[in-house]
């Protein structure tokens, strides 16, 4: 199968998430929804369940999640609320909200409310500092609470042995997805452990680069620099940097990353997007336009 096979295969089950969650019932399998940023998708496979990635929707308008979002909220957050409220994700058993940016934190209460009645809503929170031995700690109460009530969904317990062939099976489709992907920093393996909930800690810590998580030293630009030196090794003339509307962090951090590239003699082009767009002609002119000025250079 190509290359192109595979990604317009991906992408037709991104557009119908309803058929594929029907594909699942029908195979007998029961599925969660995890919502994003980071979590761990591991334990939902240890428990025999199918993790399913809600992302919002590109074809959906925002309707009844008006009734429970701020405006100003990003349409990542609000769709995914639309798309369980709207029957999109009915078959769902269970869903994971994590709680790690300030939209998510007050949608993770929206999610319960307004679904509370007909699944389960599983809360994660990540801390801060989630380096020293007080953050590992934490983090690992957090996935064995969502353990626990995976265990409950599914109905049998996870074991140990489960989670650490998660971590493989995990390991591995990391491991390929970086051997395609352009350059950029993908989630440390997991290592094997007799405690896999810690090997997981362990691994989120690890994250780093990431404009959600802490950084005690981002004074020092770490990421914006770290941008700009994976634009100098990749080869490319220029970096096109898509900026979801109404999303504090990377707002907050565009001054930062905009410093890096210029400070490295780096042309870009900052494109605000969002999943209620439909007119794509102002952003086609604006990367012509772009593509325009590096061909002369």
């Amino acid at each position: 199968m190509s290359f192109d096979s595979i990604l317009n295969d991906l992408m037709k089950i991104s557009q119908t998430p309803k058929a594929q969650l029907a594909k699942y019932k029908a195979e007998g399998k029961k599925v969660i929804g995890v919502l994003p940023y980071y979590a761990q998708e591991e334990l939902v496979y240890a428990a025999g369940m199918v993790p399913m990635g809600i992302w919002g929707s590109n074809t959906k308008t925002i309707s009844r999640a008006r009734e429970y979002c701020a405006t100003f909220y990003c349409t990542i957050a609000q769709l995914a609320l639309e798309m369980l409220l709207d029957g999109t994700m009915d078959q769902l058993d269970g869903i994971i909200t994590p709680t790690i940016c300030d939209t998510l934190r007050p949608m993770s209460q929206n999610f319960r409310v307004a679904m509370g009645d007909k699944l389960p809503v599983i809360f994660l929170a990540h801390p801060q500092n989630r380096f020293d031995a007080n953050g590992l700690t934490f983090t690992v109460s957090q996935y064995a609470h969502i353990k626990a009530e995976l265990e409950k969904i599914s109905g049998q317990p996870i074991t140990d042995e489960a989670v650490q062939n998660a971590i493989k099976v995990y390991n591995k489709s990391r491991a390929a997805a970086g051997s395609w992907r352009w350059p950029r920093n993908m989630p440390t393996p997991s290592p094997p452990s007799a405690a896999p909930l810690l090997a997981l800690a362990k691994q989120f810590a690890a994250i780093d680069y990431d404009v959600l998580l802490y950084d005690p030293a981002s004074a020092k630009n770490r990421r914006g620099e770290f941008v700009a030196q994976m634009v100098k090794d990749s080869g490319a003339q220029g970096l096109v940097l898509l900026m979801q509307q109404f999303c504090d962090p990377e707002e907050m951090e565009y001054p930062y990353l905009k410093k890096a590239l210029d400070d490295a003699g780096i042309p870009h082009i900052k494109i605000g997007v969002d999943q209620q767009m439909r007119d794509f002609g102002q952003a086609r002119t604006a990367l012509q336009a772009f593509a325009d000025v590096l061909a002369l250079q």
